[in-house]
């Protein structure tokens, strides 16, 4: 049941539908980014505009993550063969409550992961974190929308086992990430053109989405 997962998890990354909302969902959580960088770099007085791009980071990052997790949902969840472009919009009208309560968790998330000791310096980590915090309450919005209730039959603690190779990919995702940290500040340092900080937001994003995937491929084996 395990591989079955990590096969079905890693099976997303084949739909073109997942690259698109995955490039999508970079631009937008990397905007803030560049153009806090860029108000830092400038003159004074856009040190101002930086900070409130700043304050603002959380809020785009949740919103993005729960709109990039409903959309891909039938996807990672193995409910269907196409992504659910209007998902996140009709839930956001048909149940304003829910979806309001998904994008404050994965807020919440987001902020608690930023205060993980060592990991919270890794993308990888905080994107697979608020990652799965949008999956478990995504399965209630999915729970709202189907004719078929399947929230009392989906556990989300997938016992021992399954934990310890869940974490055992996560390593390997962070041990990956690190690797290519290294090598991007080696070559920044001897070339200082490289854009290192950008390349690297953008491959940890990737690579933070691998468990997530997997651990959602799990939770649609019950559905």
């Amino acid at each position: 049941m395990f591989w079955n997962a990590v096969n079905e998890g890693l099976a997303t990354f084949a739909h073109w539908e997942t690259w698109v909302c995955i490039v999508l969902w970079l631009v937008v959580t990397g905007l803030p980014r560049l153009m806090v960088l860029r108000a830092v770099a400038g003159p004074e007085e856009s040190r101002s505009i930086g900070g409130i791009y700043l304050m603002l980071t959380p809020f785009i990052q949740a919103a993005a993550m729960s709109v990039l997790i409903l959309t891909l949902s039938p996807l990672i969840f193995g409910l269907g063969d196409q992504a659910a472009w209007r998902f996140p919009w009709s839930m956001l009208v048909d149940a304003p409550g829910p979806t309001f309560k998904m994008i404050v968790a994965v807020f919440v998330a987001w902020i608690l992961s930023r205060f993980t000791p060592y990991l919270s310096r890794i993308a990888a980590y905080r994107t697979c974190f608020v990652g799965i915090a949008a999956l478990v309450f995504s399965i209630r919005l999915v729970n709202t929308s189907n004719a078929v209730p399947v929230l009392d039959r989906v556990a989300l603690w997938p016992g021992y086992a399954y934990a310890l190779g869940g974490l055992a990919i996560g390593a390997l995702v962070v041990l990956c990430t690190n690797r290519l940290s290294a090598r991007l500040g080696a070559r920044a340092e001897s070339e200082p053109g490289v854009p290192r900080g950008t390349a690297l937001f953008g491959i940890e994003g990737v690579l933070g989405l691998v468990p997530v995937f997997i651990y959602g491929a799990w939770l649609g084996e019950q559905m």
